[in-house]
C-alpha cells in the first residue's frame, strides 16, 4: 500500500457562506484518478457559534457529475468553538 500525502484545508464556519481554503499547496479543482488518489483533511474553525455542518463535494467524471455529501454517518458534524484564552 502506498503512502498518501494529506492535503489540509480549513474553513470559517462563522462565515455566511463557508468556503474551503488550502492550508498549503494548490486549491480546488483537482484531477484525481484511481492510480493517483487524493486524501483531504478538513480543519474547521469557529469562534462565535455552536454549529452543525456537512461538506458537499462537487465532482465530474467522463461526462457525469454529482455532489458527494460528507457527514457523520448520515448526521451533520457537530462543532463547538473553544473559549479563547486571555492573553496575560
Amino acid at each position: 500500500m502506498s503512502h498518501l500525502e494529506k492535503r489540509g484545508f480549513t474553513t470559517d464556519l462563522d462565515a455566511d457562506h463557508p468556503v474551503l481554503r488550502p492550508l498549503d499547496g494548490p486549491d480546488f479543482p483537482f484531477t484525481v484518478t484511481s492510480s493517483d488518489p487524493e486524501l483531504f483533511e478538513v480543519y474547521p474553525a469557529a469562534s462565535a457559534f455552536e454549529i452543525e455542518w456537512h461538506l458537499e463535494l462537487e465532482w465530474s467524471s467522463a461526462g457525469r457529475h454529482g455532489t458527494l455529501t460528507v457527514d457523520n454517518g448520515g448526521r451533520p458534524f457537530h462543532f463547538v468553538p473553544r473559549p479563547r484564552t486571555p492573553v496575560r
